[in-house]
């Protein structure tokens, strides 16, 4: 193990015991300047504070090294489940995990599925986390034409298509909704880039082109008051010269953007707990 990657072990383990607490001052354990300095601890500390005993996390395949060791590590306690979906099966990019990872990863249940358009059957989950993915669903597709990238991806940042359904959110919860457990709700968990809003474009490591979406006002609605959920918690975070602090409001987030940047400007977090009555699907 090298030392960067004992660094993100350590860092979980320390994170998961820190529970409640975990978030109460200004995020003071930051192991790097981007936003998985916030949603990390922040999702660990929900797991425990929130009893979770069995997760699907949306985007397993490519979760940043720190996000995916604290998941890892809380899917081996005693009594948890932990299973992952995505559109990009692992053992396509296993170059990109640490080697002595490996073993652990493939043997976490990965359900190939494109969550706005299917949701899992005969599955139910206490939670369901979104962790920097919302965002990507609809723009990102597997490569068929782009030869050594997972994604399909644009030479030229004009050829990008930066449009997506209006209703993305309303499908994606839809279904998160019909795998959370009937009895007593379940909770999703979920983390945003946040900013001036609309598609933004990122350049990746191969210098191809391509864009997520970021959240303003309006489109974050379409999350915390999606009709089969009720939000909890909702919490805002913006980054100055490489450190996050917390804001009061979205609307504090409106005159900064990512476009362009490798990490995100501003996030936007939530629980949502599912209804118990959810009515008829739409």
């Amino acid at each position: 193990m090298t030392e960067l990657e004992r660094e993100i072990y350590e860092y979980s383990h320390e994170i998961l015991k820190m529970g409640n607490d975990s978030f109460n001052s200004a995020c003071p354990h930051q192991f790097e300047h981007t936003e998985r300095c916030i949603e990390v601890p922040w999702l660990a500390s929900r797991l425990n504070k929130y009893k979770i005993g069995s997760l699907l996390d949306i985007g397993f395949t490519f979760a940043s090294h720190d996000y995916l060791r604290m998941i890892l590590d809380w899917g081996k306690e005693k009594g948890h489940k932990l299973h992952g979906t995505d559109i990009i099966n692992p053992e396509k990019v296993q170059t990109r995990y640490p080697k002595e990872w490996w073993d652990e990863i493939s043997k976490i249940r990965i359900i190939m599925n494109d969550i706005s358009q299917y949701s899992i059957k005969n599955e139910e989950y206490d939670a369901v986390s979104l962790i920097s993915t919302m965002e990507h669903i609809g723009f990102d597709k597997p490569s068929v034409t782009v030869s050594k990238s997972a994604f399909e991806r644009s030479k030229n940042a004009d050829e990008v298509i930066r449009v997506r359904s209006v209703d993305t959110e309303k499908r994606v919860l839809n279904n998160v909704a019909k795998m959370l457990k009937r009895t007593g709700g379940g909770y999703c968990f979920v983390s945003v880039p946040s900013g001036k809003g609309g598609s933004v474009l990122i350049k990746d490591s191969m210098d191809l082109y391509g864009c997520y979406w970021e959240y303003e006002e309006n489109s974050w609605k379409n999350i915390v008051e999606h009709r089969k959920f009720t939000c909890l918690e909702q919490r805002f975070f913006i980054e100055d010269d490489k450190k996050w602090k917390e804001v009061g409001s979205i609307q504090d987030l409106k005159n900064v953007s990512a476009n362009m940047k490798s990490y995100a400007a501003g996030l936007s977090v939530a629980v949502l707990k599912k209804r118990i009555t959810e009515g008829e699907d739409e």
